[in-house]
């Protein structure tokens, strides 16, 4: 029994639906049901606000990004098996919004919402939990094709998870090696096959253009959850690196 360790403060309700999506998606990963996790946060919306300007990692945003978000966003709403970031939060207080939790909310109310919507963090570590461990467990012990997409930094998770190819990226903007990158990438689709990404605000593009030409495959965005591993900490509220590692001794 691995023990539940946590930065943050989930009331009964939020944590009980983390635990049981993890469940539900090991269980996906060991039957082959195939399903997809995006992260939209707030460098997402604020691309695609039109905002000038970069997210925390220094990916800058840029028009032709915001269009391919909007692409994605609405492409995955004609989905199956989609789960979502819950950017803005669970039953947030609607008087004290940020700006781009404002905005998802608005993109929400004009959308015909098809997907599922889970906590932003499931896949981060900021928590860990027996239902993470075995998640991750399930990916390295599957004989599914795995392809990671990231920066050389987190090599790592090639051992980690038994990863069959990886596709680096760039580290800073990676977008701008879209047209180079996607090529690649779809040449990398096979059936049932898992995509895991950490290269983030095109990641969302990469993934609708993965399922827009096979949907029988799954795609993980990890974002920075492979971080405090391999990188060290980059966001606020990561667990130790150290006691991260320890704990996923798969």
């Amino acid at each position: 029994m691995k023990e539940y360790y946590s930065t943050r403060n989930f009331n009964e309700e939020i944590l009980n639906k983390i635990f049981s999506t993890l469940k539900k998606w090991t269980e996906f990963i060991l039957n082959t049901t195939n399903f997809s996790f995006i992260k939209f946060g707030d460098g997402e919306f604020y691309c695609m606000m039109g905002q000038e300007g970069e997210n925390c990692d220094h990916h800058p945003y840029s028009k032709e990004l915001s269009v391919k978000l909007y692409d994605a966003w609405y492409f995955f709403n004609t989905l199956q098996n989609i789960y979502i970031a819950e950017w803005a939060g669970h039953k947030p207080d609607m008087n004290n919004l940020s700006i781009s939790e404002k905005f998802q909310f608005d993109l929400i109310s004009k959308t015909d919402i098809k997907v599922n919507f889970v906590n932003y963090e499931i896949l981060l570590q900021n928590t860990v939990c027996e239902e993470k461990f075995n998640f991750l467990k399930s990916i390295k012990d599957s004989n599914r094709k795995k392809i990671f997409v990231g920066p050389e930094r987190l090599n790592g998770v090639v051992n980690f998870l038994n990863v069959n190819n990886f596709v680096q990226v760039p580290l800073i903007n990676t977008f701008s090696k879209y047209d180079e990158l996607l090529p690649n990438i779809l040449n990398e689709i096979e059936d049932n096959c898992i995509f895991l990404f950490s290269c983030g605000l095109p990641s969302k593009s990469f993934i609708h253009k993965i399922l827009e030409r096979n949907n029988n495959v799954t795609c993980l965005d990890f974002g920075s959850g492979f971080d405090s591993m391999f990188v060290g900490h980059t966001r606020e509220g990561q667990i130790d690196g150290n006691f991260v590692k320890n704990y996923y001794k798969l």
